[in-house]
């Protein structure tokens, strides 16, 4: 270590981890949802979705949102056309209230 240079330890000092014998496999349970909660009320998601589902777009969504003071899931004061589509798209909205229909 006089060079600066880092050197390994010798095989024969490396350990392995071992597996326990004393730890045991937890019971199969029920998948549960993976990542952060759903913070954005049902009556908000439920009335995106009408509105998509109506035929209006994302832009006029946000400008309907927003002149009626409702905050993002996130808490911000405006609505931008990615929030919308990210919630729209989200696996927790597609199950719930129906994803969102193609326009092809």
């Amino acid at each position: 270590m006089a060079d600066g240079r880092c050197t390994p330890r010798p095989p024969e000092t490396r350990t392995t981890a071992q597996p326990s014998a004393s730890k045991q496999v937890p019971a199969v349970t029920a998948p549960q949802r993976r990542g952060r909660p759903r913070t954005c009320p049902d009556d908000v998601v439920r009335r995106i979705v009408e509105m998509h589902q109506n035929g209006v777009g994302y832009r006029d969504i946000c400008r309907s949102l927003n002149a009626d003071g409702i905050p993002t899931p996130a808490g911000r004061p405006k609505w931008y056309p990615s929030y919308v589509s990210r919630l729209l798209n989200t696996r927790n909205v597609v199950e719930t209230f129906g994803g969102p229909r193609s326009r092809r």
